[in-house]
C-alpha cells in the first residue's frame, strides 16, 4: 500500500477570525468556508484547514515541523506584496531564471514559503 495524494494540510491557529483574514485577504486563497471547528481554503488542488483555538506547537521557526510550499505566478511580486501588509520576509533567493523562494510567518507563528518563478 502507498500513500497516492496529499488531501489536506491543517494549519493551527490561535485566532480563527485573524486566520482566515490572512489566508484568504492577504495570501489570496480560496475560500471554501466554514468547516466546525475550523475553516477550509484551498490553493489550487490543495486543501488548508485553518483550525483555531489552537497553541503552535513549535514557538522556535528553526525547530521541526511541517512547512506548506504554496505558488505564485511571481515570487518576486508575491514577496512585495506580503511586505507591503507587513509580513516579514525570510531567506528570499533566486536560484535560477525558473526558480526562488521565501519564507514567512503566518500571525500565529506558523512558518509557510512560497516558491516558484521570480
Amino acid at each position: 500500500m502507498k500513500t497516492i495524494s496529499v488531501n489536506a494540510i491543517d494549519v493551527y491557529v490561535v485566532d480563527l477570525h485573524e486566520a482566515v483574514s490572512f489566508y484568504i485577504g492577504i495570501l489570496g486563497l480560496e475560500d471554501c468556508g466554514e468547516s466546525a471547528p475550523g475553516h477550509m481554503c484551498r490553493a489550487g488542488d490543495l486543501h488548508i484547514y485553518l483550525q483555531g483555538g489552537c497553541t503552535p506547537r513549535y514557538q522556535d521557526r528553526d525547530a521541526c515541523g511541517v512547512c506548506p510550499v504554496l505558488g505564485a505566478e511571481s515570487i518576486t511580486s508575491m514577496r512585495d506584496h506580503l511586505a507591503a501588509h507587513g509580513v516579514l520576509i525570510s531567506g528570499f533567493k533566486v536560484y535560477s531564471d525558473e526558480f526562488a523562494m521565501f519564507k514567512f510567518l503566518d500571525p500565529c507563528g506558523n512558518q509557510l514559503a512560497f516558491a516558484g518563478p521570480p
